[in-house]
């Protein structure tokens, strides 16, 4: 999703700025180039030919998406999609339930950020949560089905693209950084597949969105771009009791951003304020759809 330019960008503007100040700051912000060393993206067992999907037109390399696709052929031939996407909600919901989360980070609307290290990826993962004034539903809207418009409120992301809808439970898209530090930094993209899941509560509804890298032939990596990655990864909305127009959010981050020379404590000090800044730029936006009445 596009929380992950968000993140990224925020650590690119701090080295930047260590850089600015001292040069010797210089080589951390230069692992940052697009002479990084590839990321291995996860990868589902079967792609389909790019052939027998609609992509979108686009000019710049791929950057501005002229249509969306639409689903071609049988659904069983992105099985290995889907199946995928499931493997990451399974992890996601896992993650959520898992105890040993320490607090890292609040802020003064009681979001909270906690981190857990994860052997697994031999990096810390973090866990966000939040109460937004809006309802479960609305959230799954905005991140769900409105997902292709994140560039529109969150100013990190330059373009989102829809490459191709499976069914109405799988999506995968691609997203651009917006182009920031003065083009001292390469350009991320992301090439992500989102699937989405409900589950009936005590209160209602739960709505599950995951995310994880993956690999679509009619979007290889492009020279201009660093290609970055996350992992299993994912929000969940659930209702507050006793306040329908409420909604618990929680969201599990976990990526690798291939910084290949920057110390794991510098990032690990970034990314918990990133990620409340992202929240901030989500709870503006739903404040800003309630104020023009759209829920």
């Amino acid at each position: 999703m596009g929380i992950l330019v968000h993140v990224l960008l925020q650590a690119m503007a701090v080295m930047t700025n260590l850089t600015q100040m001292d040069p010797k700051f210089e080589p951390l912000l230069g692992s940052l180039s697009k002479n990084s060393i590839p990321l291995e993206i996860q990868k589902p067992v079967v792609i389909p030919d790019a052939s027998s999907t609609s992509a979108p037109v686009s000019d710049d390399a791929g950057r501005n998406p002229k249509a969306v696709p639409q689903l071609t052929g049988d659904l069983a031939q992105y099985q290995s999609y889907i199946q995928q996407g499931q493997e990451t909600l399974a992890e996601i919901k896992e993650l959520m339930n898992r105890d040993g989360w320490k607090t890292s980070r609040k802020d003064k609307v009681g979001t909270i950020v906690k981190y857990l290290f994860h052997p697994k990826y031999n990096r810390r993962i973090f866990m966000t949560t939040a109460v937004f004034p809006a309802p479960p539903e609305i959230l799954y809207r905005v991140i769900w089905t409105e997902g292709g418009e994140m560039h529109k409120w969150n100013p990190k992301i330059e373009d989102v693209e829809i490459l191709q809808p499976i069914g109405d439970i799988a999506q995968i898209s691609r997203q651009v950084a917006a182009n920031e530090a003065g083009g001292i930094v390469t350009q991320r993209d992301f090439v992500v597949l989102n699937e989405r899941d409900e589950e009936d509560g005590p209160l209602g509804k739960i709505y599950y969105v995951a995310y994880v890298s993956t690999e679509w032939p009619g979007r290889p990596p492009l020279e201009d771009f660093v290609r970055a990655e996350n992992g299993p990864s994912g929000f969940r909305f659930e209702p507050i009791e006793g306040n329908p127009d409420a909604t618990k959010v929680t969201w599990i981050f976990n990526a690798d951003l291939k910084f290949d020379h920057l110390p794991a404590t510098m990032l690990n000090a970034v990314l918990p304020a990133s990620t409340l800044n992202y929240m901030s730029s989500l709870r503006k936006h739903l404040e800003e759809m309630k104020s023009k009445g759209e829920f």
